[in-house]
Parts: structure tokens; sequence; C-alpha cells
């Protein structure tokens, strides 16, 4: 397996020049014989990881038999959500276990935030490179 896996910024408005450049990343989230591939964005600013309802069907959760409540917090306040673990593999990086915090509404992104994404990968973002770097725990520093 790789350490370290390096992706390009997406564009969301190819008509902006470059301005709506984003960390989307295809990530594969797994849920006992439950797959699903989808884009989260990359968002250093979000205290937690965030799914939309949807996708936690699809991974084969039951909104009602979850019980850990978390609350979600800014935008998101006003969004029941529920705590939920799932593998996550990300290029060809080693997959992790990630909570996230499944939201009963599909109003809400795929967020790839601090709890507990980012405990689990190193990111370094090169936005003037339009690219970012996802890196296994302990290995070296970035260039």
């Amino acid at each position: 397996m790789s350490v370290v896996e390096q992706f390009p910024y997406c564009d969301r408005n190819p008509a902006s020049g470059g301005l709506d450049l984003m960390p989307d990343l295809l990530i594969v989230l797994r849920h006992q014989s439950y797959s699903v591939s989808s884009v989260g964005l990359v968002d250093s600013g979000a205290s937690i990881s965030v799914l939309p309802y949807a996708l936690g069907v699809q991974l084969g959760f039951d909104w009602n038999t979850q019980k850990a409540q978390i609350t979600l917090a800014g935008t998101l306040a006003h969004v029941d959500a529920r705590g939920i673990v799932v593998e996550a593999a990300v290029g060809q990086l080693s997959p992790v276990r990630l909570a996230l915090a499944w939201a009963n509404s599909n109003q809400v992104p795929f967020l790839l935030g601090q709890v507990n994404f980012f405990q689990a990968f190193d990111v370094c973002f090169f936005r003037t490179r339009g690219a970012f770097e996802i890196r296994q725990p302990g290995v070296s520093s970035f260039p």
C-alpha cells in the first residue's frame, strides 16, 4: 500500500477561472457487506465529518437503531445527526475507520473534518499548485 497520495483540486465552476477549486476527494466507504463511492470535501475547518442521509442508507444503516446522538454546529445546527463508524479507503492508502455524523438530511454536504478524518490522515494543501496530499500517519514531513 502507498503511504502518500496526491489529488487534484476539483474546479466546481470552470467558468470562474479557477476561483472555485476545492479539495474534493473520492472516497470508498464500507459497512458490513455494503460499499459506496462518493466525493467528500476535505475541510480542515469542519470540526466533525458529516455524511448525508442517503449515503448512510446506501451503507445499510437504519436511522432508528442508531442511538449515538451528535450535535452539529454552525449552519448545520438545526440538523439531527447520529454517530456511525465505517471503513474508509482513499486511493491506495491503507483503509481506516472513520467516525461520521450521519445527518438526517440530504441537504448537507459530505464533509471530511477534524473528527476523525484529520486524526486518521495527515493532509497538506497546495492551493497554488491545485493539489493536496494525504499521508498515512508517521510518514516523514511534507516538502
